[in-house]
This record gives C-alpha cells, structure tokens and sequence, in this order.
C-alpha cells in the first residue's frame, strides 16, 4: 500500500464516521479537531527511498513496502560478531576527526544561554569542513549540516565572515562542505511523545533527506529544546532520541552534535536525565570558568573569557581548551592543538612569572 492509498483509506474512514454520527442526530462538527489527528504526514517526497521507507514506517504507523493485509514478517536485527573471520587481524586504529575531541559517535555540548555555543559551533563546523586547526588538529576535510533553530540567515553570515576572516578562507570555499540551515520560527521537533508514546515526527525524514543529499559527515543540532520534544528527564526518552538520530546515517561513520542548556541548578552542567551524558560517548562543557574550580572572588570575571572542557571523554583524556572572543569569534589563547595537561600548565606558569619579572 502506496502513501495515496492510505490516504484514500483514511478519508474513506473519516467520512463513515461523520455519517454514521449524522443519521443518530448527533453533531459531527465537533470530531473536526479530532479527524486532523488522523491526517498523513506529508511524506510523499521520500517514499520512493527503500531506506527511508523503513524510517517512516514506525513514524506513520505502516509499513510503506507492504501490503496492509499482509502480515509483516518477523524483522530480526541480530549481527553477531563472526570471531573466526577476525582471528589473527589487528582492530582498525581509532578514528579522530578533531584530535581527541571528535570521533565519528554522538557528542553534546551544553553551556548556560549566551555563553557562544552556536558560534563556537559554526567555527568548529567551518573548520572541520576546511582542515583548519581549532581547539584540536583537523584529521582531514569534511562534510558538515547544521541546523540554528534559533539564528536568522543574517547572523550566520554574519558570524562566518568573521570565522572566514580568522582562517583566512573565502566563503566560497565552503561551497559543498559547510551546509547551514536557518530554522529560525519553524517547526523543529524532531521527537516528541503522542499519547505518552514517544516517537519520531515526519520532520525525521527531511533531516534523513538532507543528511543523504548534502553526504554530511557531522551533524550539529542547535540546540535540543527545538528539537527534543519528549521528556527531557526520562532516560528511555533520551536515549531512544540520540541513537535514533545517529542511525539516520547507519552505512558510515558519522557524528551528530547536540547543543543544548544547562539547568538553573548551582553546578548544573546540563539539563534533563543523566542519560544526556550516558548515551553520548563525548560530553564538553561550556562556561566562564572550569568546573569543579571556584573562582577567586578577588579575581573579577572577564565576560569575554570561556572554558570548553571535556567532561565525558570515553576513548581519550579529559581536557579544556581557554577562549577569548576576539573579532567576532572565540579564539583559543593558546596554540591549537596544545595540550593543557599538568606539565604544560607548569611550563606557562614558569613564562608568565619570567615575563612579569622582566
């Protein structure tokens, strides 16, 4: 059954309803609200993809490839390791695109409002797309979507004329490989719950189209409370969302990147159930100074000063990286790609106080 069939179907129902309720002298006008709910999502741009088909169908509730009487075969999803095709053969090295910062697996970046998650994120997207060094050395180009949801197309710009500037790239050069979409006063959720079942919405599959058509590597979502519209605080919520976002792309490594707030809580370092770290193999952390350190009250804070940490870091070290805003953007202080360990922090130490002497 096609996508006009099941519309066919479904208004063939609506209408028997509003009949049979009209010859007993009731009053149909009333189910209109309730007969909207019935309507199809408009999915006819994409029913023609096998892949997305297979996405749609637990979104409208059919099977888009199969006949309505028909029974669905049993669906397994078992792949067991084959040991034995392994034996004797090394694992493939570990894949960084931002050196110890970036892998191809979900990542969040939480930071309270206005703190410069979206432009640290447009700077991060540019340079993964153009190999410039940013934070950490870039493996090698990429492709990269985002969505600002909350930025109109003249702040971006804005923004990437000061990133370009700093990299010393052409907007031009980021033709096919730095995709950005404002969504600025659209519909953005791409999961919610409908009568306390949570699912993914239509808008699943213009995400999925986008992420084929532009072959995007990296995914930066700004931020969750656009997107996310399920129980922030329930641990199946959350993580259904984030390894359903990552299987829109299943036949290669990709990585989307969440941005998302933090609670009004003291200490908060983001928002919502635990699962936000749990289900993310990286988590940083955005703020104006490094967590788990109180800042010396006789030290005022520069407002133009951010820490970027990595406080869940599953395959590498923890790690923070200082930036100052600088010209429309933040710039690390330190040379990219520096490590802010224990050592180096002595090594600075010993240059600031040799400078101060001088």
């Amino acid at each position: 059954m096609n996508v006009h069939d099941l519309e066919d179907l479904v208004a063939s129902k609506v209408e028997g309803y509003r009949a049979h309720i009209n010859s007993d002298g009731l009053n149909g006008g009333a189910l209109d609200d309730d007969i909207r709910l019935l309507e199809l999502p408009p999915t006819t741009a994409y029913v023609d993809d096998p892949a997305a088909q297979r996405r749609l169908a637990p979104i409208n509730g059919h099977d888009m490839g199969r006949d309505a009487e028909q029974p669905s075969a049993p669906h397994s999803t078992r792949r067991p390791i084959e040991w034995a095709t392994l034996e004797g053969r090394e694992p493939p090295p570990r894949t960084w695109w931002l050196q110890d910062w970036l892998s191809p697996s979900p990542t969040l970046l939480a930071g309270a409002g206005g703190k410069g998650k979206s432009s640290i994120a447009q700077t991060l997207g540019t340079a993964l797309a153009t190999t410039q060094n940013y934070i950490a050395a870039v493996a090698a180009p990429l492709r990269v979507l985002i969505w600002f949801c909350e930025d109109d197309a003249d702040e971006i710009w804005r923004r990437q004329v000061a990133i370009c500037r700093h990299f010393g790239i052409q907007l031009s050069d980021l033709q096919d490989a730095l995709t950005v979409v404002p969504r600025i006063g659209c519909e953005n959720t791409l999961f919610a719950t409908a009568f306390g079942t949570p699912s993914f919405t239509p808008l699943i599959g213009e995400l999925y189209q986008q992420l084929g058509d532009y072959k995007a590597d990296v995914l930066i979502l700004d931020n969750i409370a656009q997107v996310f519209g399920a129980n922030s605080n329930d641990p199946h919520h959350v993580t259904q969302f984030v390894n359903g976002v990552r299987g829109q792309v299943p036949d290669r490594p990709f990585a989307p990147i969440f941005l998302g707030h933090t609670s009004r809580a003291d200490g908060s370092e983001f928002m919502g159930s635990a699962a936000w770290e749990n289900a993310v193999r990286m988590r940083w952390y955005l703020g104006t100074t490094l967590p788990d350190i109180q800042p010396d009250v006789d030290d005022p804070i520069d407002p133009n000063v951010v820490h970027l940490a990595k406080r869940k870091a599953n395959y590498t070290a923890k790690d923070y990286r200082r930036l100052t805003f600088r010209n429309g953007l933040f710039v690390p202080d330190e040379p990219e790609g520096a490590r802010f360990d224990a050592g180096y922090q002595a090594v600075r130490a010993k240059e600031v106080v040799l400078a101060g002497m001088a």
